[in-house]
């Protein structure tokens, strides 16, 4: 039996590397004239795992005992946008 919480880290993993994957694929299927050129680049790919561990390791931060699997898969699939949202600046107001 898989731990819990190992179960989460993967499951946040595997969510946030397979959005990815899904992107990857729906372009290479049009053709391989239109895979985007930053899928031939390992550049584009370190990081890009490296983040899908970052989003395990947010969707093990959230873990609760009786969590299920499908939250950590949420959680791991979010991550990139929650991420992108800390980094950008607030609004200023409207005058």
């Amino acid at each position: 039996m898989i731990d819990p919480e190992l179960k989460a880290f993967l499951a946040g993993f595997t969510a946030s590397f397979g959005v990815e994957l899904v992107a990857f694929l729906r372009s290479y299927q049009r053709g391989r004239k239109y895979v985007a050129v930053r899928y031939r680049d390992w550049l584009f790919w370190l990081p890009r795992v490296v983040l899908a561990v970052v989003a395990g390791v947010v969707a093990w931060l959230f873990y609760v005992p009786g969590m299920s699997a499908a939250a950590s898969l949420y959680i791991g699939a979010a991550t990139p946008l929650i991420l992108t949202q800390f980094a950008t600046p607030p609004l200023k107001p409207a005058d």
